[in-house]
């Protein structure tokens, strides 16, 4: 029995990062926390440490999705174990529509696309997915929640373009105002 309680713990320290390789996976239906499976660096960007991505389910475009607990925030990772955040929408991380999906940076807004590089940068307090390549944006706007939901209220609201020019400028009073 001794033997057996010191090979456990034997176990345990030998994990890479004081992890176990189980706790870095997903289980199910349920995001599980990979906190304990990342680092960050001297740049503040967060990654997968390398001998975990195996244990992730890539998409076909070589995109996992992760829970980190910490910081109560979904990421996106690709292959190579970058991370990017996403807004999380349904329960889960953001979608990506149109090819881009959206990003807290710097308590702002912003867009990356599938290689997870930012291409619309965080200016904006809110912002919707695209729809026929345009994104309604909002700079001033506050979340107000209603049951579950979160909407966003105030602020002015304009219109952008998958290249962040803003097409529709940010004058009006809420998105249903918007010009169609």
């Amino acid at each position: 029995m001794t033997r057996l309680a010191f090979l456990c713990v034997a176990l345990l320290m030998a994990a890479p990062g004081g992890a176990a390789a189980a706790d870095c996976v997903s289980l199910g239906d349920e995001p599980h926390d990979i906190g304990p499976c990342t680092r960050v660096d001297s740049a503040g960007q967060w990654w997968v440490k390398a001998e975990y991505l195996h244990a992730l389910t890539f998409d076909e475009q070589g995109i996992a999705a992760v829970w980190i607990r910490a910081i109560q925030r979904f990421h996106y990772v690709g292959r190579d174990g970058r991370m990017a955040p996403v807004i999380t929408f349904d329960n889960g991380p953001d979608y990506f529509v149109e090819g881009l999906a959206r990003t807290p940076l710097g308590g702002r807004i912003g867009y990356i696309d599938r290689s997870l590089r930012v291409v619309i940068p965080p200016r904006y307090d809110w912002g919707s997915p695209f729809e026929h390549g345009r994104a309604a944006v909002c700079n001033g706007c506050v979340p107000k929640r209603e049951g579950e939901h979160v909407f966003m209220e105030g602020g002015l609201w304009g219109l952008i373009d998958r290249d962040g020019r803003e097409i529709v400028p940010l004058k009006y009073r809420s998105a249903e105002e918007l010009p169609k």
